[in-house]
């Protein structure tokens, strides 16, 4: 890992977090969380992504190609929508989550500004309540972003 790598992982607090055990993303196979999960990967992390259905495939593809490069562990996917209670998350995924220490990076959004308002608030305002009521109830939470 290069100087670059390393004080970009202490801006994002990853590095100096002794316990961490789990990187969660929303947003992901977006561009911003893809992008962030490629620096702040490392083997001894364990990295999650809560993905929409409809991208469940594409993330898939996203998540094999950052495996690929980073030489790191499989990517945990998990189906999900952050419009909905709890996530949309299943039982096991939300015990998985509440069994860990974690860094919740909450990086879903709606960013065209031509799509219709409701849509948008229910994504952008909505959708960030739920992960604040969310991440607020994990038992285990190091650090969160949004």
């Amino acid at each position: 890992m290069n100087e670059n790598q390393l004080q970009m992982m202490n801006v994002f607090g990853v590095e100096g977090v002794g316990f961490m055990k789990e990187v969660v993303f929303t947003g992901f196979p977006g561009f911003i969380a893809s992008q962030l999960i490629r620096t702040v990967i490392k083997k001894e992390n364990s990295v999650s992504a809560i993905v929409l259905a409809a991208e469940m495939e594409k993330a898939r593809r996203e998540a094999d190609e950052i495996q690929r490069l980073t030489d790191c562990g499989p990517i945990r996917l998990m189906a999900g929508d952050i419009t909905k209670d709890g996530l949309g998350l299943n039982d096991e995924d939300t015990a998985y989550l509440k069994d860990k220490e974690v860094v919740f990076w909450h990086l879903a959004a709606i960013y065209d500004l031509a799509v219709p308002r409701e849509i948008a608030w229910k994504v952008n305002v909505e959708g960030t309540r739920n992960v604040n009521r969310f991440v607020s109830e994990l038992p285990h939470l190091l650090r969160y972003m949004y």
